[in-house]
């Protein structure tokens, strides 16, 4: 697992903690109560109002902005982590050698513990004076115990130290920008709410996954059962006359018909077309709901990969459509856990996994850093061909929101499209502005949005 890879792990399970909290109140089971990062968020939403509690939009401004915050921490956490793991990889390695290496290790273990703790955390001074000829085995392992443990307080502590040497500016910073953000996302999705093309276009994305997930739907089943479930049919239930060819509820006039052979020709032809007149009564249907789990599993939609225009075209309104796309688009990744990859093009494209924790503010600064130079489709789609050939963006599909005013992909890009699309994916396009038919007829669906 590489260097990023591990932190936006641990970050993923911060950000589940951080959820669970906010449903039940209490951390999850899987996480450690004392963990550095789990005391400061706990102590973090102990101290939210209940009104901003109980607004999603603003927890989910804080999500992003502590999310933010801990991927900062977690980059100089690691070297600390990484120092730490080596130690105790030492450690397992003098416990498992023989007594013989345990004698050559010796001295580097005493330099290692008198440099890095005190007496108090790992005597070592009187585990020394303990070893003889015969129980030596047993005090080597109450020595390993408390110096693994002597490490691991000592990385809490570290990190404790690190946290609270910088909570104060970010709280401080923090304050300020979650309510320019709170303002902002409010307008934004204010913005989409008035846009009903764009919200077609946020549940139209993105294919069915297979295959499915196990887990099953619960749906209400409304079932008709009869008042009476008897076939008998008494005089006290009999209510009206009525036709058909039901043998056992027929009336006796009809049954006569059968004790002459000049009338059995009638009594056959009534009851080939079901015009023998019996006996009938109502069994009324009460409806009955039950909620029951159904055999089929539940089907999830597949990734997304959109594309968005950076050049000095789309400044202004056209950026507007682009964030506040972008926002919704992540609200719904989140809550359906799917992923998401960004990439922003003009003169050259740039991308960016909108799926991992805190990534809001990382989006926000690409757009910050402006909107210039010409567009080049052509990297834009290259880039976008490269990621679906990605295990886990092979059901990706593409969304393009720009003005369009670049050229027709050339004859390899287009190939690969088409390739694209016979494997199931589609590509859209959200075209800001007037456009020509050009890519109306190489993408699967294009919307407009005149500004």
């Amino acid at each position: 697992m590489t260097f990023t890879e591990h932190i936006n792990k641990q970050l993923e399970d911060y950000s589940q903690a951080f959820d669970f909290y906010i449903r039940h109140g209490s951390m999850p089971a899987s996480m450690p109560s004392n963990e550095p990062l789990i005391e400061y968020m706990k102590g973090v939403l102990d101290r939210i109002p209940p009104v901003r509690r109980n607004d999603p939009l603003w927890t989910e401004v804080l999500k992003d902005d502590l999310m933010s915050y801990f991927r900062f921490l977690l980059k100089y956490f690691a070297p600390l982590e990484e120092k730490a793991r080596k130690e105790i990889a030492f450690m397992q390695h003098f416990m498992d050698a023989p007594i013989e290496q345990k004698r050559e290790m010796w001295g580097k273990v005493r330099n290692v513990i008198s440099q890095n703790y005190s007496k108090f955390d790992v005597h070592i001074q009187g585990y020394a004076s303990q070893f003889n000829g015969d129980n030596n085995h047993a005090v080597f392992s109450m020595l390993v115990a408390d110096w693994q443990e002597a490490c691991h307080n000592k990385l809490k502590e570290t990190k404790r130290e690190l946290l609270n040497s910088l909570r104060k500016q970010w709280e401080r910073t923090n304050f300020q920008q979650a309510r320019l953000d709170y303002e902002e996302r409010k307008q934004l999705y204010a913005f989409i709410s008035d846009h009903p093309q764009l919200t077609e276009i946020i549940s139209l994305m993105g294919r069915t996954s297979t295959p499915p997930s196990t887990e099953k739907e619960n749906h209400i089943l409304t079932k008709y059962l009869p008042s009476s479930l008897s076939s008998n049919i008494s005089a006290k239930e009999i209510d009206r006359i009525e036709t058909g060819n039901n043998l056992e509820c027929i009336i006796p006039s009809e049954r006569a018909l059968l004790a002459d052979s000049d009338t059995q020709f009638l009594f056959y032809k009534r009851y080939a077309t079901k015009e023998l007149q019996q006996f009938s009564t109502f069994h009324y249907a009460v409806p009955q709901k039950t909620e029951e789990p159904t055999s089929h599993p539940r089907w999830t939609k597949g990734p997304l990969i959109v594309c968005v225009d950076t050049s000095a075209s789309m400044y202004g309104k056209p950026e507007k459509i682009a964030c506040s796309l972008l926002l919704q688009l992540l609200r719904t990744i989140k809550h359906e856990q799917r992923k998401c990859f960004l990439i922003t093009f003009s003169v050259r494209s740039k991308s960016i996994d909108l799926s991992l924790p805190g990534n809001w503010n990382r989006v926000r600064t690409f757009f910050e850093n402006g909107f210039g130079g010409e567009t080049n489709g052509e990297s834009m789609f290259k880039s976008g061909l490269d990621i679906l050939e990605k295990d886990t963006y092979a059901l990706a599909d593409i969304l393009i929101i720009s003005d369009f005013c670049f050229p027709l992909p050339q004859k390899l890009t287009l190939n690969r499209i088409k390739k694209a699309q016979s494997l199931g994916t589609r590509f859209y396009g959200l075209c800001i502005g007037r456009h020509d038919d050009g890519y109306v007829k190489i993408l699967d669906k294009m919307w407009q949005y005149k500004s």
